[in-house]
């Protein structure tokens, strides 16, 4: 079996000017998860058959990006989108700070995220209006 990653992210979409502008950029961001399944170990690598399947995590994840859509006709057109998902992973400990006027101290966590970016394109239809 084969390394796969899935995500799934709720998204509010804003789009900026006319409903029937030619370029219409737009933004969105949403929340969700990330599901790693990672797969087994590969055989060719010495012991690799012997050792355990490596197992799945769900993690909880954001998304961001935004993009342009332009029409080139009142019905067709092409669209562009950049995509950002960072995923939280873990956090180690970054040490201790202590406040100066309040005698408190707090361990500081240095976070640890999965990075994914993803750029697109396609053709875009509008059905409806004029």
């Amino acid at each position: 079996m084969s390394a796969r990653i899935s995500s799934w992210n709720s998204n509010f979409v804003y789009n900026w000017g006319e409903p029937d502008a030619k370029v219409r950029p737009f933004f969105f961001g949403g929340l969700g998860a990330t599901h790693y399944s990672p797969g087994d170990y590969d055989a060719g690598i010495p012991n690799g058959a012997s050792l355990a399947r490596i197992s799945s995590h769900t993690k909880f994840s954001s998304t961001w990006g935004g993009g342009v859509k332009v029409h080139a006709s009142p019905h067709v057109g092409i669209k562009g989108t950049a995509r950002w998902t960072p995923t939280y992973i873990k956090s180690d400990s970054g040490g201790v700070w202590c406040d100066p006027f309040y005698p408190t101290c707090w361990v500081l966590a240095d976070p640890d995220y999965s990075n994914q970016f993803q750029f697109s394109g396609g053709v875009t239809f509008r059905f409806g209006g004029r």
